[in-house]
């Protein structure tokens, strides 16, 4: 025990040299675009992928990478969030099946508009352009479209596999929600919902969660949490009006209103409701004792029959995912 006027050094953390964050228990985030912007130029610029006798074809430089890449702790556990768009220069080579002389040089580039955790693989976006055109042009253009579009898919999963392995990302081989391109989830994929004006469904949650207010206020506000637990890029103007954009735009809308820290309302719809169809969310926070907040959602004016999927995107999208990450249990009332 310390003495009487003296703190016990056991509890002493200024002088430490990890005072501010003991044993990385608290939420931190990094910016490291830098680094993934060499990370990923170093896999695939300078690279060969279309070689035969008459045709030779290249990759030569990345260019305009925008977007963020971001390492964040929360209990000891790393996580990373990234949403990238970037350009690849390509030249191919026609080339004389005798002496293999060049004949002809054509240039162009590979535009890859949306790189994240959900569009890694063989259906990513990959855009073709090509500043010449005739029969050389058609020809590389094709192994372009073909080869070059598998090496940049290839090589951004290597990307995807070197940051979560030299910054130590605890979720390597899982994601902590469901993949959001899954039909039971809230997604672009889904078929249209058509909406009959009058046909509407409500759905009211109860959650007690056992942690403090202004930590279930932050999680749910804070672009960078939510980025985290739902593994997607989100956009948040928390204030009136301010806009919201969850998993790639398929949940979107505007606040209505907000009553920091106690909860708020919005416009809130899914992409593949009719355009201009909204429900209504109002979302408070309340603590009845300490340590634990409750947490109350109202949602009307939901298209009949689409409850039930609301539900149960709030839960695999949100509620779950934010437990595994932050380590808040909730139950249902």
């Amino acid at each position: 025990m310390a003495e009487i006027g003296k703190g016990d050094p056991r509890w002493i953390v200024e002088e430490r040299q990890d005072g501010a964050n003991v044993n990385n228990w608290h939420w931190t985030e990094r910016d490291i675009l830098e680094w993934a912007k060499e990370q990923i130029k170093e896999i695939l610029e300078g690279n060969v992928f279309e070689k035969s006798e008459k045709l030779e074809v290249s990759t030569k430089e990345v260019s305009n990478i925008e977007g963020d890449c971001l390492i964040m702790n929360r209990k000891k556990k790393v996580i990373c969030s990234f949403d990238l768009k970037l350009e690849v220069s390509w030249e191919g080579k026609i080339l004389d099946a005798d002496t293999g002389d060049v004949i002809t040089t054509v240039t162009g580039k590979m535009v890859i508009p949306d790189v994240d955790d959900t569009t890694l693989g063989e259906d990513m976006q990959v855009d073709v352009t090509c500043a010449e055109s005739g029969d050389a042009a058609d020809l590389v253009l094709e192994a372009v479209r073909k080869g070059g579009r598998k090496f940049v898919r290839k090589g951004l999963e290597e990307f995807a596999e070197t940051l979560k392995d030299v910054h130590q990302v605890a979720n390597k081989t899982q994601s902590v929600v469901t993949d959001a391109k899954s039909p039971t989830n809230t997604t672009s994929n889904a078929k249209k919902t058509q909406t009959q004006v009058g046909s509407t469904d409500t759905l009211n949650l109860r959650l007690d969660w056992r942690c403090p207010p202004a930590e279930l206020w932050d999680c749910l506000t804070n672009p960078g949490k939510a980025s985290a637990y739902t593994r997607s890029n989100v956009t948040l103007e928390l204030r009136e009006n301010g806009a919201f954009s969850y998993l790639g735009g398929s949940i979107s809308g505007t606040f209505t209103s907000v009553d920091a820290p106690k909860g708020f309302s919005m416009k809130w719809r899914l992409d593949n409701w009719d355009p201009d169809w909204y429900s209504e969310v109002t979302i408070s926070l309340d603590s009845h004792e300490a340590g634990a907040t409750e947490l109350l959602l109202s949602q009307t004016n939901i298209p009949h029959g689409e409850a039930d999927r609301v539900k149960n995107g709030w839960a695999s999208n949100f509620w779950e995912p934010m437990k595994v990450l932050f380590g808040f249990m909730y139950t249902h009332k």
